[in-house]
């Protein structure tokens, strides 16, 4: 009776589920092996490679505001926007859309602190970073792209 005993409880033992720390290295190899997982691993690693390159593209100007009666074509006013862009040259080039320059009188682009000044985010959001005057090589509008110029060496441009 005592090696029935003996075999019933290896049995039970080996039905149990797995122990605590067996059971979270399987977890964890499933969340590895797991293609949504895999996906955001690689988005994550995406940004943070390409965060020091993006920049704020801060826009004044002049354009058609909302007249009386709403007629816009009348009446010019001071209009501000704001987009982003892609530092591409270490020599100071900023990929932008051309719709975020129409009617541009005044760009200036934000660039990130570096990175050891940064907060963890890496963003722009958090007021860090240095805001320069830029000047517009050229725009294309029909593909919506723009080429901006800044006097700084040494960006982070994206490869």
């Amino acid at each position: 009776m005592e090696g029935l005993a003996t075999i019933c409880c290896g049995f039970a033992w080996c039905a149990c589920p797995l122990r605590p720390e067996s059971q979270h290295q399987t977890v964890a190899t499933k969340v590895e092996l797991d293609p949504l997982h895999q996906l955001n691993n690689s988005v994550r690693a995406l940004v943070k490679r390409v965060t020091p390159s993006v920049v704020q593209v801060l826009v004044t100007g002049y354009g058609p505001v909302e007249g009386s009666g709403g007629n816009t074509n009348l009446v010019l006013g001071r209009q501000q926007s704001l987009g982003s862009g892609l530092i591409i040259d270490a020599e100071g080039y900023i990929v932008t859309n051309a719709h975020v320059l129409r009617g541009a009188h005044r760009v200036q682009v934000k660039i990130p602190a570096p990175a050891s000044d940064q907060s963890t985010d890496g963003s722009l959001g958090g007021g860090r970073g240095r805001t320069m005057d830029a000047r517009i090589i050229g725009s294309d509008p029909d593909i919506d792209l723009a080429l901006l110029k800044i006097e700084a060496v040494g960006l982070p441009a994206l490869p």
